[in-house]
């Protein structure tokens, strides 16, 4: 029987990837297939057409649903604080509750921003969220609400998502460090770079399973950098002319905070054996040995 699935914010660089994914599943024979909507197809933040929307599939018709809709501008949020509540939050609620109405587990993903200050090691999926922006905040509230509205529900948190598609931090500084030859970035934030290509296959084991097993999850690769290595590694292995110099987050002044130490432990995932990541290096590696940017 073909595995049917639902991507929300089909657009964007997780969705991509997951289309990417399962069109590569069924080059290879395997039986599944996707239904892809965003903004056009399903305002996730207009509760009555999403309800519209899912009324197209039966009871037990979706093997799962995964909602890679965001407002993702983390420093435009500090403005637009009602936007980013209505997509990251109201929207989110909007969408388990019409998965769960559907009789399908829901996917929510996540970022690492909904951590605050005080943490020196890697933080597993039982520590206390406290985020530090109107982003964070907003992401937050999806979690909870997600898990609220639909009981079959895995959070996936993550952090510096970066892919082949849309505007993330490798494509820009890969841009600027060729235009611009010169960059100044920030020192003093640690986290750990992902690629969505991989993020898109743990998230579809984590969905494609008949014992569906929800609660919070934590996937990154392994290790951990500033942003300002990772600048330098991009360009390092890019074999771009350019000279990286490093900054505090105080003398950068964006207009949101960030947690000084956001690097994810990801726990259960190696406790299911489908933590499938490797070093962030070698997956930076691989991505721009590909062709990424």
């Amino acid at each position: 029987m073909t595995r049917r699935f639902l991507i929300i914010g089909s657009q964007g660089q997780l969705g991509s990837e997951l289309r990417a994914l399962f069109d590569g599943l069924q080059r290879e024979g395997e039986e599944v297939a996707y239904v892809q909507a965003d903004v056009e197809e399903c305002d996730i933040t207009d509760a009555s057409e999403v309800r519209r929307f899912f009324s197209r599939f039966g009871d037990g018709e979706l093997r799962a649903v995964f909602n890679a809709a965001a407002y993702t501008d983390v420093d435009g949020a500090e403005q637009h604080f009602e936007r980013a509540f209505m997509v990251n939050a109201e929207g989110a609620a909007n969408v388990a509750a019409a998965a769960r109405e559907v009789g399908a587990p829901l996917v929510y993903f996540s970022t690492d921003f909904v951590f605050g200050s005080g943490h020196v090691a890697p933080i597993d999926e039982l520590a206390i969220p406290d985020p530090l922006s109107v982003y964070g905040r907003s992401k937050r509230g999806g979690e909870l609400l997600s898990m609220a509205n639909n009981p079959r529900c895995a959070v996936v948190r993550t952090s510096g998502l970066y892919s082949r598609w849309g505007k993330n931090f490798v494509s820009s500084i890969a841009g600027y460090a060729r235009e611009k030859g010169r960059l100044q970035v920030v020192s003093d934030q640690w986290i750990t770079p992902t690629p969505a290509s991989t993020l898109a296959r743990v998230a579809v084991e984590i969905a494609d399973d008949e014992l569906f097993c929800g609660g919070v999850y934590h996937a990154t690769p392994q290790g951990r950098c500033t942003w300002y290595e990772l600048a330098r590694a991009v360009v390092e292995l890019l074999e771009i002319d350019a000279e990286i110099e490093p900054t505090t987050a105080e003398k950068w002044g964006a207009a949101a905070k960030r947690p000084e130490f956001s690097v994810l432990d990801n726990r259960r995932l190696r406790g299911r054996g489908i933590d499938i990541f490797g070093h962030w290096r070698e997956e930076l590696g691989c991505f721009l040995g590909d062709g990424g940017v």
